[in-house]
């Protein structure tokens, strides 16, 4: 079927935009992809799977090897190595922000590739066909491929930016929360009271 489409049309300069089938079919996985990864149900499921399974990975750069040391503000997110999202509860990923912003560290928000596989199994049970024919594998191949690239080409990304979106807010309201507790805590104390000597009786002060 792709063969049928080989050099049929031609962009720009007279280039032919699909000189083999592989292009064919390259195209149309991207478009039907960019369906899927519309699609809100799929977004759902996939920010799901996102946020149970991606990890944040922190790499010093050069200045942070020599700035960051235990005694550092920014030290103990110095490495971080496959830390899950679920695990950040207080100002951790406050630090891992402003550290890269201050270029002492890099980081990074992923799903691990060696869980990938997996995920777009879980997807794909939903999309393959049943049929045991060589045309229905060649069918649930292009099936798989297409939802490899609507999950970790279009939909990992934009839920990257969430996620981070997400981190920042949850940290600051830690950090706000831990700020009015303390504030609570000393506006809530009883006066100070001395007392007078001689005088029998309390000053307060």
């Amino acid at each position: 079927l792709a063969a049928a489409h080989v050099g049929r049309e031609a962009g720009p300069g007279g280039v032919v935009q699909f000189p083999s089938a592989e292009h064919v079919l390259r195209a149309a996985r991207h478009m039907a992809a960019a369906e899927i990864a519309a699609e809100p149900g799929v977004r759902a499921v996939v920010r799901d799977i996102y946020w149970r399974h991606a990890v944040v990975n922190t790499k010093p750069t050069p200045a942070g090897k020599e700035a960051l040391d235990p005694f550092h503000l920014f030290g103990g997110v110095k490495h971080l190595h496959k830390k899950p999202l679920a695990a950040f509860s207080d100002d951790c990923f406050l630090k891992v922000n402003a550290a890269a912003k201050a270029g002492f560290l890099e980081y990074e928000v992923l799903v691990p590739e060696e869980v990938v596989p997996e995920l777009v199994d879980e997807m794909n049970a939903m999309y393959a066909s049943e049929g045991v024919s060589r045309h229905a594998r060649a069918w649930n191949e292009q099936r798989y491929q297409t939802l490899r690239v609507a999950i970790t080409s279009m939909l990992f990304p934009v839920l990257r930016k969430e996620v981070e979106g997400r981190l920042l807010l949850e940290a600051r309201e830690w950090v706000g929360a831990q700020m009015a507790d303390s504030m609570w805590a000393k506006a809530s104390m009883a006066p100070w009271r001395t007392k007078v000597s001689g005088a029998g009786v309390d000053e307060e002060e």
